[in-house]
């Protein structure tokens, strides 16, 4: 890569913003890659900007999704491989100044090396995107080395973004911050009848009431609840039906649950699906029991719809857009949750309105391109207050 790596740095007589982001990984339909894929597509195809994107790994068994071509995709080495780790990122390092900024986009600061030979940097930014991580909260040793990544970033001259106050809390203790909102194509996810009838009529869901749970089977996902859930509800009203929408390796225990609560019937697993936009147009509710979340993007996508949300109190409460959605206990029984739903009346002729409020609110991805390109614009961020972006002051 050295030999090569200057060539990514700009185009030659154009004035452009250089933009060097950093991700842990990339996968299609996970929230942090879907959020930087938008948000930089948005820059290079309506501003002049260059941006070359770092992932730090490739996942097993998970596709990456297509990204512009005005994007530059480089994986950086393993951390297995130390010498080869620690000569890219002193590259990178010793490159970052050609950069209008460096963004850190990440969920957790177990790697923390990128962050200590770039910590007197002035143009670098590191963005949180998670409220927690148990791969970390559960083990001695990486929970050591995000202690020791915090303190560098805490100490270093670093730019704090975060998604939510929770996310912040997960990496910045109570450091001052810039909440940026995920926020996402709004008329892709506007309420559309005539997408509603023509799922119900394909699935023969009319009279019944939909509920539905987007993203991986991962155990963070919590999917299981969401079917014990789900199966109080269908105790009491016999005209519920399910829908997951996501693939992951709980998948399969999901499954055995559901057809051993005699549910097979009634629970469609739709796999990973391009397309979950259209059929958020048939749901009437999302169950979302996460053990931890940042700020997630399903929820945001969900509300801009208009569906109802139920989601857990682990989740902040700034995920909360709509009247409509709700936050219930992990420790709640599953029959009181249930029975708190089924008494909502559902008010499907007001979901038209639920993009306007949402745009209102700061989560227009229109927005925020504009609002990141002004920031990436200027190094003078007093008083900044836009639609997407606003200083949060921690004590």
């Amino acid at each position: 890569m050295s030999k090569n790596y200057g060539k990514f740095i700009g185009l030659k007589g154009v004035h452009m913003k250089n933009i060097l982001v950093i991700v842990p990984h990339l996968k299609e339909g996970g929230g942090l890659t879907e959020f930087v894929r938008h948000l930089y597509t948005g820059l290079v195809n309506n501003k002049s900007y260059h941006v070359v994107i770092i992932t730090e790994a490739t996942l097993p068994e998970t596709r990456i999704p297509k990204f512009s071509d005005k994007i530059k995709i480089i994986k950086a080495p393993a951390v297995t491989k130390i010498k080869d780790y620690v000569n890219f990122w002193n590259r990178v390092a010793h490159n970052s100044n050609k950069y209008d900024y460096v963004h850190f986009h990440t969920d957790s600061l177990t790697k923390f090396y990128p962050y200590f030979v770039m910590r007197n940097k002035e143009n670098v930014i590191v963005h949180s995107h998670s409220s927690t991580n148990e791969r970390i909260t559960k083990n001695v040793i990486k929970r050591m080395l995000h202690k020791i990544g915090k303190r560098i970033v805490h100490k270093g001259k670093f730019k704090k973004f975060a998604c939510s106050n929770f996310a912040a809390k997960w990496l910045f203790n109570d450091d001052s911050y810039i909440q940026v909102n995920n926020a996402i194509d709004l008329e892709k996810f506007k309420f559309d009848k005539n997408q509603r009838k023509k799922i119900e009529e394909e699935f023969n869901l009319k009279g019944k009431t939909v509920y539905g749970h987007v993203g991986r089977f991962l155990p963070v996902k919590n999917q299981s609840r969401v079917v014990e859930i789900f199966a109080k509800i269908y105790s009491l009203d016999r005209d519920s039906v399910l829908f997951f929408f996501g693939e992951g390796g709980e998948r399969t225990q999901v499954e055995y649950l559901v057809k051993s609560l005699g549910l097979e019937d009634v629970v469609y697993f739709m796999g990973f699906r391009q397309d979950v936009n259209r059929f958020l147009n048939v749901l009437d509710w999302i169950i979302f029991p996460s053990l931890y979340e940042g700020l997630p993007i399903t929820l945001i996508e969900a509300q801009a719809n208009g569906v109802n949300v139920l989601f857990s109190d682990t989740i902040t409460t700034q995920v909360k857009l709509l009247e409509t959605s709700k936050s219930f206990s992990l420790s709640e029984d599953n029959s009181v949750v249930a029975d708190r739903m089924l008494h909502v009346k559902l008010e499907t002729n007001k979901r038209i309105l639920a993009c306007s409020f949402l745009k209102e609110k700061g989560y227009d991805l229109n927005d925020l391109v504009q609002d990141m390109h002004e920031f990436y614009s200027t190094y003078d961020h007093a008083g900044w207050n836009r639609k997407t972006i606003y200083e949060v002051k921690e004590n």
